[in-house]
């Protein structure tokens, strides 16, 4: 049988692909324009059926610097799909927030040192 009917892909195509589109490429041609750094992962699954993820993936790199992910043997719901990808996990490790991380966990060492009240021999 047929993966998808196909007034369900024209639907899909037509009115969300046509227009996300539309509007992601507005907004993205907004950042590049202001010159905004703005930090972007992309996750994308390298066997998608649905749309082209890996090609969007590798356009949405160049455009806007994203940092990008393509998982072998992920398909188009890669991230509902806790065995093929932790998002928490996966985003935890990215440059997006691996520095931030990393600081609130020296932030929270040095809370150990800061805290330290020395001892008072006269009490």
């Amino acid at each position: 049988g047929e993966l998808v009917p196909p007034e369900c892909l024209k639907h899909r195509v037509a009115d969300w692909l046509d227009k996300g589109c539309a509007q992601t490429n507005d907004r993205l041609w907004r950042l590049r324009r202001r010159g905004r750094a703005c930090p972007v992962v992309v996750y994308a699954g390298a066997d998608d059926r649905f749309l082209p993820s890996k090609s969007e993936a590798d356009r949405l790199k160049k455009a806007v610097a994203a940092e990008t992910y393509v998982l072998p043997g992920g398909g188009h719901a890669l991230l509902v799909d806790p065995e093929r990808l932790n998002l928490a996990t996966a985003l935890r490790a990215s440059k997006l927030y691996a520095p931030e991380l990393k600081q609130k966990a020296f932030d929270k060492a040095q809370n150990a040192v800061r805290d330290f009240v020395p001892p008072n021999a006269t009490t």
